[in-house]
């Protein structure tokens, strides 16, 4: 499980927060003290840290000042790994809900921080039996006038629910991909697929021998030789109503391929 990111409004009561300012001289009025400030101006200044927490012992208060890199894609790896690490103070403290509040006025810089945030608590925990920390955060709340609202009337998601898409995907194949051989042969890889696909909507079909060889898949069946595992091959279509586009998209997995021959 990784944390669910949402939109939130400014006016609800706050506990664990992430302030998101363009300085550390842009820092709002009322949220620390002198000597807090101070503080926060020697570890940015002095120490160059991009990221400063403050424990107010029933809650977690952090600071992030993203990086003024000339290139985005770097400013934004840069969001992504202090989202991480802030992930990591949260859970320490066994955090279930953070609100990342936007100063800075950078959607894009929120987004990359969540996800930072959300992929940093991925844990998959199936095969431990020793006593492990367990990851906590639970919900990360964005406010922040530079993101919009999912708009049923134009079918497009918002940048959050895309994310949030996003996520779950790379947790699913995280998941698979931490599973031994001996348990995710081609037949529980296609079963796990196709409860994936059925929970969004989509149709699939699983080929087994008989179907491939009739295709002349002779490649696929060629490569199962070397296992004691029948093969699959697994096709998922999503036909949504009113599509847009008159061509399909067609998207060939190679994990299918080698999913066939675990053994």
């Amino acid at each position: 499980m990784i944390p669910h990111i949402s939109l939130t409004h400014r006016e609800q009561e706050i506990g664990n927060l992430v302030l998101v300012v363009p300085s550390a001289g842009k820092i709002p009025a009322g949220i620390f003290s002198t000597a807090e400030k101070a503080y926060l101006k020697t570890q940015v200044e002095e120490r160059k840290e991009d990221v400063v927490e403050f424990n107010r012992y029933t809650s977690q208060v952090f600071v992030f000042i993203p990086r003024g890199d000339k290139e985005p894609y770097a400013a934004l790896e840069a969001a992504r790994k202090a989202g991480d690490r802030i992930a990591g103070r949260l859970n320490a403290g066994k955090a279930e809900t953070v609100t990342l509040f936007d100063e800075a006025g950078q959607g894009a810089t929120m987004l990359a921080l969540a996800e930072g945030m959300a992929l940093g608590s991925y844990q998959f925990l199936k095969y431990k039996q020793e006593k492990e920390p367990v990851n906590t955060l639970k919900e990360i709340e964005i406010y922040s006038t530079a993101l919009e609202q999912d708009n049923p009337a134009t079918r497009h998601p918002s940048p959050v629910t895309s994310l949030n898409a996003v996520l779950s995907s790379v947790a699913f194949c995280r998941d698979l991909i931490n599973e031994p051989n001996s348990y995710l042969t081609a037949t529980k890889f296609a079963e796990a697929v196709e409860k994936m696909a059925a929970s969004c909507g989509a149709t699939t079909e699983v080929m087994k021998r008989e179907k491939i060889a009739s295709l002349r898949m002779g490649g696929l069946l060629g490569v199962n030789k070397g296992s004691q595992e029948p093969p699959t091959f697994t096709v998922i279509e999503w036909k949504p109503a009113r599509a847009g586009n008159k061509k399909p998209l067609v998207l060939v997995g190679k994990e299918i391929g080698r999913a066939s021959c675990r053994e």
